[in-house]
């Protein structure tokens, strides 16, 4: 199929305006001139022009990140995270909007539409503003936004929100700050966390420990995890030993052993210095 080149309709635009007297009215966002079809441009054998994009500003969609693929969150007022959108021929840094929907039968029932904010790890993140109701399911998309020109939106991306829900245990030992820890291998309890809750129903409650060399956790280097005791605390300990007169970080979380799609958020984290070796 040929199409008209954007630099000719482009042309033609300047040299009607100098006929009229007038020139082609500027923008103050990224758009390009989108390719005029006409009936000669199409040869034998094609079946149709090409649909337009009809969209003001003239940029990618971004693309859903979390939460996706139709997932089961605890959060009733849940972070939803897509990609930065990108100019499509000028390079600009663009405001994001996300739209959030009630799945309702084949239907979709807007329930709220907010601005997000950028981050720096080239992402866009908007936090919803209304409790969202359990065992509801739902929708939502986003797209760039300049100067009040909307881009194309994303792809639908569908989640669920659980109908229970676990809050995180909460650390007790060792303390934040604490210096001398022990740093041996189990039978020698390590950890100690105030248990954590389920709403909605009763059930087992498993209970585990991450610790590393890094605020981030991209280093991991020992991991725990047992049933939470009844008592109101639970112990671990990590089955490797841990290095002498080193800086750790460490953080816990609840899940449910019969159903892991039910995890908690991760606690707060806490540091603690290993004593030195005698």
């Amino acid at each position: 199929m040929k199409r008209t080149p954007a630099a000719v309709v482009l042309h033609a635009c300047v040299v009607a305006g100098a006929v009229a007297g007038t020139a082609c009215e500027g923008t103050g966002f990224p758009v390009f001139p989108t390719p005029v079809v006409t009936p000669e441009d199409v040869e034998d054998g094609d079946s149709a022009a090409p649909v337009a994009d009809d969209s003001e500003l003239k940029a990618e969609p971004p693309a859903a990140v979390a939460p996706v693929d139709d997932v089961e969150i605890a959060d009733t007022r849940p972070i939803l995270v897509a990609s930065q959108a990108r100019g499509r021929f000028v390079d600009a840094v663009f405001g994001h909007e996300f739209a959030l929907y009630r799945r309702v039968g084949g239907g979709l029932s807007e329930v709220e539409v907010g601005r997000g904010a950028r981050r720096g790890d080239g992402s866009a993140a908007y936090r919803v503003r209304r409790q969202l109701d359990r065992r509801g399911s739902y929708a939502w998309r986003a797209r760039a936004i300049l100067d009040g020109a909307p881009g194309p939106w994303s792809e639908d991306a569908l989640f669920r929100v659980a109908a229970a829900a676990l809050t995180p245990p909460r650390p007790l030992a060792p303390y934040n700050g604490a210096v001398g820890v022990f740093g041996g291998a189990c039978p020698n309890p390590l950890f100690t966390v105030r248990n954590a809750t389920l709403q909605g129903r009763a059930d087992t409650i498993g209970v585990q420990v991450e610790v590393a060399r890094n605020e981030s956790f991209r280093a991991v280097v020992a991991r725990a995890e047992t049933f939470q005791r009844a008592r109101g605390e639970t112990d671990l300990c990590v089955a490797s030993p841990l290095a002498p007169d080193t800086l750790y970080f460490w953080r816990a979380r609840a899940r449910l052993p019969s159903d892991l799609r039910v995890v908690s958020d991760w606690s707060a984290v806490w540091r603690f210095t290993t004593a030195r070796r005698r």
